[in-house]
């Protein structure tokens, strides 16, 4: 076998000059390869030997840095909470006061504001009823491609839910009056009362819409701000005269 012939022509050799000259080459090879490397590792250990000292300086500094400022923001941790509590008792205590004084300014409310609360409950009795979807059909003059009249349809609806948003308002601003100490308290509860607006009515509606519909340009239209400020609502729609 190949294997075999390899072997005994390694043995030949074994006894020959030129053997012990491969063999004295390769181990000249092998230990120039250690003291290289060897020389190498020498060179690195110095190195680090060498350079330690200044990272182990830095780390200890770092270190007592890190250290220093755990315990700065301990402390600050501690002195935020400390304030924190003490705003929030500053708070607690004049709002507890504030509570008892509101309720014994309540307890003892000028009997006006008594009689405003009553007046805004008639009121809003009064402005549901008109809050209902009660849409008027209003012809227009023109007609349509068919030759059929042609109709606008309007609604107060709108303009009712507008006052009754207004009445409550005014009901949150006659309330806080009960804490309040005014000289002119019939003058407040008026003003107060005198700026809910009324419901707008069909008539305004659509004078209004025929205003608007030949003026466009917008510092005229702005003239339209009270009915505007009811939310007025309009649309159009083209209907089929049923007669």
């Amino acid at each position: 076998m190949l294997t075999n012939a390899k072997s005994q022509v390694l043995e030949w050799l074994k006894d020959t000059p030129i053997y012990d000259q491969i063999v004295s080459q390769r181990q000249a090879q092998i230990d120039a390869e250690r003291r290289r490397l060897a020389t190498e590792r020498k060179a690195l250990r110095a190195e680090i030997a060498k350079g330690l000292p200044a990272h182990d300086k830095a780390l200890q500094e770092a270190t007592e840095k890190l250290q220093r400022t755990r315990v700065a923001f301990d402390e600050a941790t501690r002195a935020q909470a400390d304030a924190y509590g003490k705003r929030q008792r500053f708070i607690a205590e004049r709002e507890g006061r504030i509570g008892m004084l509101e309720r014994e300014l309540r307890a003892i409310a000028p009997e006006e504001i008594a009689a405003a609360r009553a007046d805004l409950a008639r009121l809003e009795e009064a402005t549901r009823s008109q809050a209902r979807d009660d849409t008027h059909r209003v012809p227009t003059g023109r007609r349509d491609a068919a030759g059929w009249p042609v109709y606008k349809l309007f609604s107060t609806r709108e303009s009712a839910l507008a006052r009754l948003d207004a009445i409550r308002e005014a009901r949150t601003q006659v309330d806080a009056l009960q804490v309040e100490a005014l000289d002119d308290l019939p003058g407040r509860i008026a003003a107060i009362l005198a700026a809910i607006p009324p419901v707008a009515t069909l008539e305004q509606l659509i004078a209004a819409d025929a205003y608007v519909g030949k003026v466009a340009d917008e510092a005229a239209s702005a003239l339209l701000a009270p009915v505007a400020a009811a939310r007025r609502r309009s649309w159009v729609g083209a209907l089929t005269d049923e007669g």
